[in-house]
């Protein structure tokens, strides 16, 4: 029942979480519960293209589930997504052009060109060339960001998988301190007084576990 819980946080966490979680199968399993080291080692086989490499099978077909749901909701597809990517990240500026070297104009841009344009900004300058009145446009394109699109598919892909590192105060190593192991017996006797602690501490954690007998 746990670990159902723990799924669905999981899920919830990687399709809706907070911006620099969702979509971060790594952030998202530390979310949920799971041990950082557990999250490195295996979130990212949970959210991956092949069952067969999923750690956990169970997990992996929620998060197939929950990615088909979102598909059909948005009409968008993981196809449609690489596919966008693709004109983004492989695009030829020599598309916005024509032959003579003239910029084209916004409406004789092809769709998968004018796809890749994050914004545009167009200014008229007014100055006097021969006693003639001219006025000079302006036009500044700004792409979308093509190294980001690149390391998007490159995830898609499987080729990047998204490590942190942890340190402690002050970068320093991170300082274990346990909080319930008991102090190291100076004498037999004491150490014969932990052993009895901890066969009574095991008796009464398996009382409180054992089923108890069904009665009518």
């Amino acid at each position: 029942m746990e670990n159902n819980i723990r799924y669905i946080k999981f899920v919830m966490a990687y399709f809706y979480g907070p911006p620099g979680v969702v979509g971060n199968a790594l952030q998202a399993a530390i979310k949920a519960g799971y041990s950082e080291k557990t999250a490195d080692k295996k979130s990212f086989g949970w959210v991956g293209n092949s069952r067969e490499n999923a750690s956990n099978k169970a997990l992996w077909d929620l998060v197939q589930e929950e990615r088909q749901k979102l598909e059909q909701e948005l009409g968008v597809t993981r196809e449609m997504i690489v596919a966008a990517y693709k004109r983004c990240g492989f695009l030829n500026p020599k598309a916005f052009f024509h032959p003579d070297g003239t910029f084209k104009e916004i409406h004789e841009l092809e769709d998968d060109v004018a796809a890749a344009i994050a914004g545009m900004d167009v200014a008229t300058k007014t100055f006097d060339e021969d006693g003639k009145k001219v006025v000079q446009r302006i036009i500044k394109i700004k792409f979308v960001d093509k190294k980001g699109v690149l390391d998007s598919l490159c995830r898609i892909k499987g080729m990047f998988i998204d490590r942190q590192e942890h340190t402690g105060k002050n970068g320093g190593p991170i300082e274990h301190q346990w909080t319930n192991f008991p102090k190291e017996p100076e004498t037999i006797a004491e150490f014969e007084r932990q052993c009895r602690e901890a066969d009574a501490a095991r008796e009464d954690q398996k009382k409180v576990i054992s089923p108890q007998p069904f009665s009518r």
